[in-house]
């Protein structure tokens, strides 16, 4: 009996100890959703197919930046919300004259971003991207006083790349992205591409 009555006054206590241990088995990322955000700067680049009669001497890309933040919807999918800002400037001249102008484009957009782990634990990812924009087309003459036009429309890009994803929750990405196709827009993306390549660098937090 006495055996009986240790025992059970042992048992709650036994209980509360094992309550009061973290489980093992418990992930951090499989129970909290996970977000990030990330800064990138790449050479997405705005090309304009001029008339015969003008020569281009010179195309200068300025670096684009932009900044992102993303949800993991669950292991394989992703949704982004991004800002770009991309700049060409061209040099171009014609029998009459000599003209200098420049292509400024912001976008604000959003992403799904499927992806697959690749090489086990190494943290690198293979992903592809599918993306709708806003976007505002400023075209400045860099000569004749400033003059200046605007347009707005929509802008639909495609792209993939790579990412490592460190132990520390930083993560680096290189990918290639492509407008395919517009919306809206005047003549601001008439015989136009943009496209280009980007490197981005984030962190990831709960």
């Amino acid at each position: 009996m006495k055996k009986i009555a240790l025992l059970t006054a042992l048992l709650p206590i036994s209980a509360l100890a094992d309550y009061s241990q973290p489980s093992s088995n418990t992930n951090k990322k499989d129970t909290l959703p996970e977000s990030y955000f990330y800064l990138n700067t790449g050479l997405v680049e705005f090309k304009k197919d001029l008339p015969n009669t003008l020569i281009v001497n010179e195309e200068t890309t300025k670096p684009n930046f932009g900044l992102g933040l993303g949800y993991h919807i669950n292991q394989y999918l992703s949704a982004e919300t991004f800002y770009r800002y991309s700049e060409t400037e061209f040099d171009i001249s014609s029998q009459l004259a000599i003209d200098d102008f420049s292509i400024q484009v912001h976008q604000l957009g959003a992403a799904i971003v499927p992806s697959t782990v690749i090489f086990g634990q190494s943290g690198i990812e293979i992903f592809a991207k599918l993306g709708a924009s806003f976007a505002k087309i400023n075209t400045a003459d860099l000569i004749n006083n400033g003059k200046y036009s605007s347009e707005s429309g929509g802008l639909f890009e495609a792209g993939a790349g790579i990412q490592w994803n460190s132990h520390n929750d930083v993560l680096v990405r290189f990918e290639y992205t492509n407008v395919f196709a517009d919306a809206g827009f005047d003549q601001a993306m008439e015989n136009t591409s943009f496209d280009g390549f980007q490197l981005s660098v984030g962190y990831s937090f709960y």
